[in-house]
């Protein structure tokens, strides 16, 4: 490993004031934002049937996928039945901050007892097999944004965790997707979060759902 002759204190000290000095560029909305955006972006049941109207039109909704990080043309969200209602946390949302913690309880407060499920899906590139292959090849400056980008995913893990908590008290169910070798799932906080939550493992391949790229 090439660390340019500094000791792993100071890379690691490196790294923690990358990190503070990056935080400042996460887009987190004010509350005139939020109160915007959350007004637009759930709509509520009309009557008893749970009938609501979305871009799609009117629609009756049976139950409630929340997809925690993820991206805007999720395949979730595309291929959800009619009676399920997805809404997406994208990057724009800041899934690290308030507004989008009370927009997700907002959420199930409108949709309370419908079955609601959370999905995690967090960035997960520092946890990777080519990952822990690259870093035996990696520059200083390698070494740090692979430390900035394992900080980043443990502060969105915290989040998933309080929004997990928070669904967990509204009946819901809980999702959380790694890659099955991802080095993530030997984190002591992980492993002991899945076991305080009750949580079952379970390994599957994509393609065996029909999960393939577009060659096929």
């Amino acid at each position: 490993v090439d660390t340019d002759n500094e000791s792993l204190d100071d890379l690691v000290t490196a790294s923690n004031n990358a990190l503070s000095a990056s935080s400042h560029n996460f887009n987190i909305p004010n509350d005139d934002d939020f109160i915007a955006e959350a007004s637009y972006a759930i709509p509520a049941p009309t009557s008893l049937d749970n009938s609501v109207t979305t871009i799609q039109g009117t629609q009756t909704i049976r139950r409630i996928i929340i997809e925690f990080c993820c991206g805007e043309n999720s395949l979730i969200g595309q291929r959800a039945p009619d009676d399920c209602l997805v809404f997406r946390l994208t990057e724009k949302d800041d899934v690290l901050s308030k507004s989008c913690t009370a927009y997700i309880h907002r959420i199930l407060e409108t949709y309370k007892g419908l079955p609601i499920l959370l999905w995690g899906s967090l960035p997960c590139t520092a946890g990777s097999q080519w990952n822990n292959y690259n870093l035996a090849h990696a520059s200083t400056t390698a070494l740090i944004a692979n430390e900035q980008q394992q900080a980043l995913f443990y502060r969105m893990f915290n989040a998933f965790k309080l929004a997990a908590k928070t669904v967990n008290k509204f009946n819901g169910d809980i999702a959380f997707e790694l890659p099955r070798y991802c080095s993530y799932w030997k984190g002591h906080d992980l492993r002991e979060w899945l076991r305080s939550m009750g949580m079952n493992s379970v390994d599957f391949d994509g393609c065996a759902l029909g999960l393939v790229d577009d060659d096929g």
